[in-house]
């Protein structure tokens, strides 16, 4: 029985080894299930930074797009006939994006239509001399 007591101990000692039993770190749990309530809460930014946040959601909805057709086409003097003598395109198609562009004069150069910049820069331009603004 004594010649088995080596062996024994062996074993014990291989088996009862801390530290990982293979190459792999344990996995972390995904953020949403070790977060606290209090960091799922949403914090509202201090100040200016709330209406702005209002002001940028609002442009680039369907509801904006309506607005800045109506726009354009209250400002036209004949180019729109010209260009687009069946009527204007599809709202919020490519189409649509390039005929706004043209048609209402603003500075878009190297902006991708549709984008956040093209409809901040749009709006801008509408704005500047439109006494009525969708915001």
């Amino acid at each position: 029985m004594y010649r088995f007591g080596p062996l024994i101990a062996l074993i014990f000692v291989l088996c009862s080894c801390g530290g990982p039993k293979d190459s792999k770190s344990p996995a972390t749990p995904p953020a949403d299930e070790s977060a606290t309530s209090a960091m799922k809460e949403p914090i509202a930014p201090p100040g200016n930074e709330v209406e702005t946040e209002k002001k940028a959601a609002a442009i680039c909805t369907p509801e904006w797009f309506a607005w800045v057709q109506q726009q354009v086409l209250a400002q036209q003097n004949g180019d729109m006939a010209k260009l687009y003598p069946s009527g204007m395109p599809t709202t919020g198609s490519e189409e649509w994006f390039t005929a706004i562009t043209r048609l209402s004069g603003a500075n878009t150069n190297g902006l991708k239509p549709g984008g956040m910049e093209w409809c901040e820069a749009i709006q801008k331009h509408l704005t500047e001399g439109s006494p009525q603004n969708p915001l």
